[in-house]
């Protein structure tokens, strides 16, 4: 269906380039998009990208660590969530200390 976008839009004489897309978490949709506009930058949605991390947490059985403000654990758990909203230069001076 994506495919036929791009030929819809040139016929109803309409220019769609987009620059930017937020998309859930499924695998098949940014590859359909790159492959129809390769210069769209892709972006997934915070919210689904948080609640696929929560399941994978209660998944490995840390849910417990993560609601426990005392653990070390559930505090580095939830600093993964935070990962989204840095900036490139923020992720490559964290690496720097690993």
């Amino acid at each position: 269906m994506l495919e036929m976008l791009p030929e819809t839009t040139r016929e109803l004489q309409i220019e769609l380039c987009p620059e930017e897309m937020f998309v859930e978490l499924e695998v098949s949709v940014p590859a359909a998009l790159s492959s129809t506009w390769p210069s769209c930058k892709i972006r997934l949605c915070l919210f689904h990208l948080s609640q696929a991390w929560f399941r994978k947490i209660q998944e490995l059985g840390l849910a417990a660590e993560y609601t426990n403000n005392d653990s070390e654990i559930g505090q580095w758990l939830k600093l993964f969530f935070a990962i989204p909203l840095l900036t490139t230069n923020d992720i490559e001076e964290c690496s720097a200390f690993t």
